[in-house]
């Protein structure tokens, strides 16, 4: 079963993307496992299927023991709802992906980074306050494992040599083009806030390029922008 499931992802990764939803869905028939759907709606979103995504996310929430739920399932939720123009939808569960029993390495800083970009694009003071109050008591401890990097970074404490530092800490290449595509997302938020529109959109364009993006939520985010021109303001 591994080899099989290590040749479905395989799949995504060479963009056979319709491909992939047939394999997951008869795996997901076969076992009823959650993660085959959670597979199988990464593959939706890359074909700018967010429906169809959407509903493979929040039956993946249905079905998994609140036990183990991790904070990824309300991120990509919070990321179709955003493709589908449903921004509050979006803030909803990414607020929700704050409790869950498992985050990111970094303790989930996650979400809170989403929300900071939310109240940016939305121009919603209100949220802005509620995100930074959020990624202030995160980071009052110095967090190291990745992306506990991008909360420092983005609060001002860090600057963009000590990122890059963060985004080559590791041997693996792969995993240096995922994080290279989160840095970019948040180098432009950063810009973002300082007024500085052309750096936003340049930063947003090369997380949007990225090769490896398709495991990172901010990839989708950054293809919205692409997508629509960065509207300003993101949603009417």
């Amino acid at each position: 079963m591994q080899s099989q499931t290590t040749d479905a992802w395989q799949l995504i990764e060479s963009g056979q993307y319709e491909l992939a939803v047939e394999v997951y869905s008869r795996f997901y028939q076969e076992d009823g496992r959650p993660f085959n759907l959670r597979n199988r709606g990464i593959a939706h979103l890359n074909m700018d299927n967010y429906t169809s995504a959407l509903a493979d996310f929040k039956l993946e929430l249905a079905i998994t023991d609140s036990k183990f739920l991790d904070s990824g399932v309300y991120i990509f939720q919070g990321v179709c709802y955003w493709n589908l123009n449903q921004p509050f939808e979006a803030i909803h569960v990414w607020r929700e992906a704050l409790s869950t029993p498992y985050t990111d390495a970094a303790g989930g800083i996650e979400p809170s980074l989403l929300l900071l970009y939310t109240a940016e694009r939305l121009d919603d003071s209100g949220l802005r306050q509620e995100a930074l109050h959020l990624l202030r008591k995160h980071t009052r401890r110095k967090v190291v494992e990745w992306p506990g990097p991008l909360g420092s970074f983005v609060l001002g404490r860090t600057n963009l040599d000590e990122l890059a530092r963060d985004v080559g800490d590791t041997k693996l290449t792969t995993l240096v083009e995922r994080r290279q595509c989160q840095a970019e997302f948040y180098v432009a938020l950063q810009a973002l806030r300082k007024g500085d529109w052309s750096s936003f959109q340049n930063s947003i364009s090369r997380c949007a390029a990225s090769r490896q993006g398709y495991l990172e939520h901010e990839y989708y985010l950054a293809r919205w922008e692409v997508k629509h021109g960065f509207p300003k303001p993101a949603f009417r």
